[in-house]
């Protein structure tokens, strides 16, 4: 069972959040804390879920994918295709790298990153007008990115403890 985050958990968080590498001895330092009691608290946040993995981000226009796509798809929900079958097919395609369920007009928001806007309709003509139970997809280019950010808004939680 997971426990409740303290004050410190999320200071721990938020700092791991913005520097995955820190070392145990900077972290705590950063969090006034132990080295010890960091340690035991980032087992714990591994052993529970809450960490899920440790990664570098990279710059998507500065290595080669110019262009993102929102792609609000439509999915058929009186065919012979379950939902869970066309969530399977859009995991296959690399290009998406993230797939939301949605209430409303829409099922479905995916966000695609393509070189090119040629590589993107390449993508939807090949990919996804044969995937089965694709009604529709409505497709909108991001032109700048004012705000992106994988940081979880950890120090609003604190604000309610």
């Amino acid at each position: 069972m997971t426990e409740p985050l303290d004050s410190l958990d999320l200071r721990i968080l938020a700092e791991l959040q913005t520097d995955a590498s820190l070392h145990l001895e900077e972290l705590a330092a950063r969090v006034d804390s132990s080295k010890s009691v960091c340690w035991r608290r980032i087992h714990r946040f591994n052993e529970e879920g809450i960490i899920t993995g440790r990664v570098t981000l990279l710059d998507s226009e500065k290595v080669g994918f110019g262009v993102m796509v929102l792609a609000f798809v439509k999915i058929d929900g009186r065919g012979d295709i379950k939902p869970s079958h066309i969530i399977d097919n859009i995991r296959k395609i690399p290009q998406v790298v993230e797939c939301h369920a949605l209430m409303g007009d829409v099922d479905m928001l995916l966000k695609i990153l393509v070189p090119t806007i040629k590589d993107y309709e390449k993508l939807l003509w090949e990919r996804f007008s044969s995937m089965p139970g694709i009604l529709d997809i409505r497709s909108s280019i991001s032109l700048t990115r004012f705000k992106s950010t994988t940081a979880l808004p950890l120090q609003t939680l604190t604000k309610k403890r």
